[in-house]
């Protein structure tokens, strides 16, 4: 029996022992490992006295029971259990800022802990290259970089650098180690000045865009057309004003004056004896004649030649005499009457007026001073009486003072001067043998015998008259139509008969007096009746109800009677003066010199730019036009004089600086100033003035060309307004005063972070990040994970033992046996049979499973105890026990190099145990007691210091005792260990020398229940004294197993 229990015992015994040795090698070992007191959790042994009885038999004279009687004694069962108490120890831990690794080392921590970095020191994080801050979470502010943020970027021009290496990460347009370096606008553009520029013909690129500055002249997306008609300037920007059929330079904008023409933007006609390109050339026309303002031809006016040197024949007039008068009698040799060599005017014969010289002023037979002679001739034969003489002009055919006689025989024609040969003589334009025959195309005249000189056109087969094609005139056709005429016989804007030429801007016809304009444009239509003048503006004085109104006729009241205006004659008043004459019946003579004059009052008709009684007074300055009516306030002050202009046209002699045109009405273009508008502007920015060239800067820019920006902190037109604080690094800009914010910054101010979710400039990215919360860091876009998520996008979970943002942050619980850690708190969730914060406790004895929240009950074996984790009492289960395995195994990771020494020890201690075992059991097994209910006589020490007092020992049966050790089957706990020894120390006691109690009679002889030695009390005594010295020997190991564990 005691085999079987010494057997029990030896598991209990290995176990206790290795984890006594492996126990004392616990705690971190190295740098920053404090020694200090600390309550933890004790078991001691504690003995415990129970009431009891005992069965026992005594030697009697009852011969029925064998002389055995049956005795039941009373007494105390003293036993010894494991009692929890807290007591203080000194143990190794981390000092205060550390905590233990895996490997037991000690290693700083900070809280909070240290995001992208490593913990140096407790709360001290030395930060990887990129990152700062108290706990490295946030990316190096503007303008540094390195480990911790320690080192300045030194870019320039607003660029950043790489937190981690420094390198300068240029904004778009420079380039260079530090963005010193601006772009070759020539070759290059973009971020670090990577992108080829590939603009054309020598345009350059925006720094910034790439956008295509094309030089002057050139246009389009890569400068590769030239500026179309019309436009010029850099990116073909401006517009042309040229008139006239003018170009423009594509460069400058100026204006290439078609031939004719001349002025900033050739709106200006050549003046008279000019010719050519901007109107350079002089004309070489004699007798006051111009030239064609185009080609420098002569227009001859009663003249003819090259240079209009030859006056018009007799019977001619016009443009090189081409144009034939159409004066009566003006055929005959002996005719007086004539025509205006320049207008065609019928200068008559005495005796006749009217246009054409058709208007006798005596009746037909009557002639003299006073119309009161008779005339003698024969009226039928006769063409016509003078008024002046009374000749007698014979009809053709007769002959005579009188034109009384037949032409002679052979004799025909007027006067009879014509000779007949006997055969047919054709008349111009015909030939033949009877005359019939038209003279073929180029020829003309008596039998076709003159060449046509007409260049364009045909000719007149009678007379060789040029019939012009249309286009063209002249005697020959060899002129174009003049500006302002088109078509056949180059007909003047098409304003009908009764225009006096059309506006030169919009072509509108100029009708003459008398008329006004028709839907068409054309002058057809009289005034109404009681209006005259000009375009009918004036209302008549003479009008007559019922009655027509003659032209320039006045009609008295009273009478109806037209009374002729000064400048009409005739019973109807249908006569008008011939030139040169005016007034009552035309009978006073103009005194206006090269000038016509009013047929009614005899006032010279000045041409544009004079004016007075014979057209003497120039117009006076900032005056022109007819009569000089017109204003030119817009032209340059010429001193006292005041603004000047061309008195015919109006157009300015000197502009304003600054302006320029006709009537200086138009600022100089853009890119040019001063006078007459010839300096280039030199504004690097904005537009400059256009009288003295100052430029006028731009929001942002300041400078005598506006080629400096504004300083740091100013903003706005001079750079005078200033700044808003731009926070976080925001740069002001300098055109609008608005703040430009760094990425990750937003507001009027930057003065706000990028909400959460998005980031970059203008907080207009969204983070990519795979947690719930999609949150980044507002610069970069690097995700920010939440608690229990890590990697790039936060789609990993924390790794074991790490929990919360980044999974950077080490969980305390004890250890992957008794506890998980939350990923997201870091709280541990103790495994079932622990609890505490960090689940370093075992449950309370009695209680079990999670949370320790189940009781276990009473299990049936006295000595079992309840497993913490799964409530289980018999070792049976492979399960039970394991709770208090792990608890036992916390904190003793590693293991010091003393360990296998050690282990080596135990081992050879569990030999010798079991071969002091074996040897008893031997010994016994010869001396065992022959009775086989005989009780096992159990000593214990008890609390006071004597030794030989005996408390009704425990009596068991063998039977009974082998089945309890078959349930007990399992690593002896604490008590079961000391209890174990307390019997061993018993039983050395009674196998002692000089131990007379060998056999149950020996024990009933004693004469009291305090059993001692059958001798002597004080050989029980020594044997007492002996188990308290092994007593204390074992309390002293227990106490030196407190210190070192």
């Amino acid at each position: 029996m005691r085999w079987k229990s010494l057997n029990s015992a030896i598991p209990f015994l290995l176990f206790s022992l290795i984890y006594r040795v492996t126990s004392e090698d616990t705690g971190p070992i190295g740098e920053h490992v404090c020694t200090v007191p600390k309550l933890v959790d004790s078991y001691e042994i504690q003995k415990v006295v129970r009431p009891t009885t005992l069965v026992d038999y005594e030697t009697c004279a009852d011969i029925t029971q064998g002389f055995s009687c049956k005795t039941v004694k009373t007494g105390n069962k003293v036993t010894y259990e494991r009692r929890l108490k807290k007591i203080e120890k000194y143990v190794r831990e981390c000092c205060e800022g550390y905590y233990e690794t895996k490997d037991r080392i000690c290693k700083p921590d900070c809280n909070p802990a240290c995001k992208k970095g490593r913990c140096v020191e407790p709360n001290v994080c030395e930060c990887d290259a990129g990152y700062g801050g108290k706990t490295c979470a946030s990316t190096c502010s503007f303008g540094k970089w390195g480990p911790s943020c320690r080192n300045e970027c030194g870019c320039e021009n607003g660029a950043s650098c790489d937190p981690e290496s420094g390198v300068c990460a240029c904004t778009v347009g420079w380039k260079g180690e530090k963005c010193g370096e601006v772009c070759d606008p020539e070759k290059e553009w973009g971020v670090g000045c990577k992108e080829k520029c590939i603009c054309q013909n020598g345009g350059k690129c925006d720094a910034t865009t790439g956008e295509c500055k094309c030089p002057k002249g050139y246009g389009g997306k890569y400068c590769l057309q030239q500026c179309s008609e019309g436009m010029f300037g850099e990116d073909c920007q401006f517009s042309c004003n040229c008139q006239n059929g003018a170009t423009c330079d594509r460069e400058n904008g100026k204006c290439l004056c078609a031939p004719g023409f001349k002025g900033p933007v050739c709106e200006e006609a050549c003046p008279d004896g000019t010719f050519g390109p901007n109107c350079e050339k002089k004309c070489s026309c004699l007798n006051n004649n111009n030239c064609d303002a185009k080609t420098g031809k002569c227009i001859c006016i009663g003249w003819k030649g090259t240079q209009c040197e030859t006056g018009c024949p007799r019977g001619f007039f016009g443009r090189d005499c081409s144009e034939k008068c159409q004066c009566a009698g003006i055929d005959r040799p002996d005719s007086k009457a004539a025509c205006d060599a320049i207008t065609g005017t019928c200068l008559c014969e005495k005796g006749f007026a009217g246009a054409d010289c058709q208007f006798r002023a005596c009746p037909e037979d009557m002639w003299g001073q006073k119309c009161d002679q008779q005339c003698t001739c024969l009226m039928d034969n006769t063409e016509t009486c003078t008024p002046d003489t009374g000749d007698c002009r014979c009809k053709a055919g007769w002959t005579g003072d009188s034109c009384e006689k037949r032409c002679d025989k052979m004799r025909w024609g007027v006067d009879c001067g014509r000779n007949y040969k006997g055969a047919c003589v054709c008349l111009p334009g015909y030939y033949g043998t009877d005359c019939k025959k038209r003279c073929p195309p180029g020829k003309f005249g008596l039998d076709c015998a003159f060449d046509c000189q007409c260049k364009h056109g045909q000719c007149n087969p009678v007379n060789g008259k040029c019939i012009c094609e249309e286009g063209f005139q002249g005697p020959e056709c060899e002129f174009g139509c003049p500006a302002g005429t088109s078509g056949a016989g180059c007909k003047a804007c098409e304003c009908g008969g009764n225009g006096r030429g059309c506006s030169a801007q919009n072509g509108t016809c100029l009708c003459q007096a008398g008329f006004h304009l028709s839907d068409d444009n054309k002058c057809q239509l009289p005034c109404p009746e009681g209006w005259f003048g000009m375009d009918c503006r004036h209302k008549s004085a003479c009008k007559v109800p019922g009655k027509p109104t003659k032209r320039g006729a006045t009609v008295a009241a009273d009478s109806g009677v037209c009374t002729c205006t000064a400048d009409f004659k005739g019973e109807d008043c249908s006569t008008q003066c011939p030139q040169g004459l005016f007034g009552q019946a035309c009978k006073r003579e103009c005194d206006c010199g090269d000038y016509f004059c009013n047929q009614e009052t005899g006032q010279c008709s000045c041409p544009p730019g004079k004016r007075g009684r014979r057209c003497e007074e120039a117009c006076p300055s900032g005056h022109f036009g007819l009569d000089c009516d017109f204003e030119c306030p817009n032209c340059a002050q010429n001193g006292e004089e005041g603004p000047t202009c061309d008195g015919r046209n109006g157009k300015c002699k000197s502009c304003p600086l600054g302006k320029y045109g006709h009537f200086c009405e138009e600022n100089c273009p853009a890119g040019t100033y001063g006078k007459d508008c010839v300096e280039k502007c030199s504004c690097d920015a904005g537009e400059c003035d256009p009288a003295t060239g100052k430029c006028h800067c731009p929001p942002g820019r300041v400078g005598e060309s506006c080629e400096k920006k504004c300083d740091a902190g100013t903003w706005g037109v001079g750079c005078s307004s200033t700044c808003p604080r731009c926070a976080n690094g925001g740069v002001c800009d300098g055109e609008t005063g608005l703040c430009l914010c760094r990425p990750g910054w937003q507001g009027r101010t930057c003065e706000r972070q990028c909400q959460p979710g998005f980031w970059g400039l203008g907080c207009e990215k969204s983070c990519s990040c795979a947690s719930e919360f999609k949150q980044c860091h507002p610069e970069t876009g690097e995700c920010a994970c939440p608690s229990g998520t890590q990697g790039d996008q936060c789609s990993q979970p924390c790794e074991p033992g790490f929990f919360g943002p980044d999974c950077i942050q080490h969980c305390k619980c004890q250890g992957i046996s008794t506890a998980t850690c939350n990923r997201f708190t870091g709280s541990c969730q103790c495994h079932p049979g622990f609890e505490g914060e960090f689940c370093h406790n075992l449950c309370p004895e009695g209680r079990f499973g999670l949370k320790c929240a189940k009781e276990c009950g009473k299990c049936p074996g006295e000595e079992e105890r309840c497993d913490a984790a799964i409530g289980c009492c018999h070792p049976d289960d492979i399960q039970c026990g394991k709770a208090m395995e792990a608890y036992l195994k916390m904190g003793n990771v590693g293991r010091g190099p003393s360990f296998w020494l050690w282990l080596m020890a135990i081992i050879a201690i569990i030999i010798g145990v079991v071969f002091f075992c074996g040897l008893f059991h031997y010994r016994r097994k010869y001396k065992k007691e022959k009775v086989p209910e005989l009780p096992n006589v159990v000593y214990y020490n008890t609390e006071d210091k004597d030794a030989n007092e005996f408390n009704n020992p425990l009596y068991s049966n063998t039977g009974a005792f082998d089945r309890d050790l078959s349930q007990h089957n399992h690593v002896m706990t604490e008590v079961e260990e000391k209890d174990e020894i307390e019997q061993l120390k018993g039983r050395n006691i009674r196998g002692k020398k000089g131990n007379d109690y060998a056999t149950l009679d020996d024990m009933r002889n004693s004469p009291s229940t305090s059993v001692g030695s059958p001798g002597s009390s004080s050989q029980y005594e020594n044997t007492g004294a002996a188990w308290d010295a092994e007593k204390q020997n074992y309390d002293n190991h227990k106490k030196n197993q407190n210190y070192y564990s």
